[in-house]
């Protein structure tokens, strides 16, 4: 047997022809930069829990407590987002606008119902038209 003559299979062009006048390719990219060193996520500040019931407390008006609760928690949460750099400042407002609001509703609906003459009453100007109720009356 023979050996191979030593250039027996021709090696490839570092890069392939190109038609003449046009400039050769750019060099190769490097390496893949891979992940980010430790991979940490960043930190989501939590949402301040006394907020979200601020919300959800103000958006329930039929309930007749629910509208003080809002105002309650909502002035508790914004203090406590401003003290530990949490999120819901925006929940606590709203809880607290919704609460003052739907409270005033509560609270003239509540001096209407009580103002309101329902008809069952009778002060000193009532006349009494029953014939029996007349008749007991005057034997009396």
């Amino acid at each position: 047997m023979t050996a191979p003559p030593p250039d027996w299979m021709p090696q490839p062009p570092s890069h392939p022809q190109l038609p003449p006048g046009y400039p050769p390719p750019p060099p190769g990219y490097g390496p893949y930069g891979g992940y980010p060193p430790g991979g940490y996520y960043p930190y989501a500040r939590p949402n301040n829990g006394l907020a979200i019931a601020s919300l959800v407390c103000g958006c329930l008006p039929f309930l007749i407590i629910t509208p003080f609760l809002a105002v309650i928690f909502g002035h508790i949460a914004r203090r406590q987002v401003q003290q530990r750099g949490e999120n819901g400042g925006g929940m606590a407002l709203a809880g607290l606008i919704l609460g003052y609001i739907f409270s005033v509703i509560v609270i003239l609906a509540g001096i209407g119902g009580a103002l309101e003459d329902d008809g069952d009453s009778c002060d000193s100007s009532c006349t009494i038209t029953s014939p029996a109720v007349v008749q007991a009356y005057e034997t009396r």
